[in-house]
C-alpha cells in the first residue's frame, strides 16, 4: 500500500532567486512605502556631524526677534513601523530625528517644536504607531 502524507503532495514553491536577494527585495519594497526612512536606519551623517547635530537646541517657543534667520520648517518621526517591531517609540527619539533634519537643512537651532503622537491610519507616515516633532529650523545669531 503506497500512502502518501500531506507534506509529500504539497508543491514546494520555487525560485531562481538567490535566498539574500529575496530578502534584499523584501527590504526594498518595504522601504519603497515609507515616505521617509527613520535615521535609526540611515542618517547620511558622518558620526562627527551626528554628535554635532544631535547637540542642537530645541526651543518649544520662539525665539527673540531678530535673533536668528529662517531655514526652513522640519519634522522628526519616531516609527513603529509594525505592531510587533521591538523599536519603542519615543519623543527622545523624535526630537533626536528632528535635530538630524535640522542640521542637515543648515540649522543651528530649532524653534516652535510641537510634539503628537499619532496611531496607525493618521497622518502622512506608515507607521503602526509613531510620534512625531515638527519645528522651524534656524541659523542663531542671524537676522532674516
Amino acid at each position: 500500500m503506497n500512502v502518501m502524507t500531506r507534506r509529500q503532495t504539497v508543491a514546494q514553491p520555487t525560485s531562481c532567486l538567490p535566498e539574500k536577494w529575496c530578502v534584499l527585495l523584501l527590504t526594498g519594497a518595504v522601504l519603497a512605502g515609507c515616505e521617509a526612512v527613520p535615521t535609526r536606519f540611515a542618517s547620511g551623517l558622518s558620526a562627527e556631524d551626528r554628535a554635532l547635530a544631535l547637540a542642537l537646541p530645541v526651543h518649544r517657543d520662539s525665539l527673540a526677534e531678530g535673533s536668528y534667520r529662517s531655514v526652513g520648517s522640519v519634522t522628526g518621526v519616531s516609527c513603529q513601523i509594525t505592531h510587533d517591531d521591538p523599536y519603542r517609540i519615543s519623543e527622545r527619539n523624535a526630537l533626536e530625528e528632528l535635530r538630524l533634519a535640522a542640521f542637515q537643512a543648515g540649522g543651528s537651532a530649532v524653534m516652535e517644536v510641537k510634539c503628537n503622537s499619532v496611531e496607525r491610519g493618521q497622518g502622512a507616515r506608515r507607521c503602526f504607531r509613531s510620534i512625531e516633532c515638527a519645528g522651524i529650523a534656524v541659523e542663531t545669531g542671524k537676522a532674516n
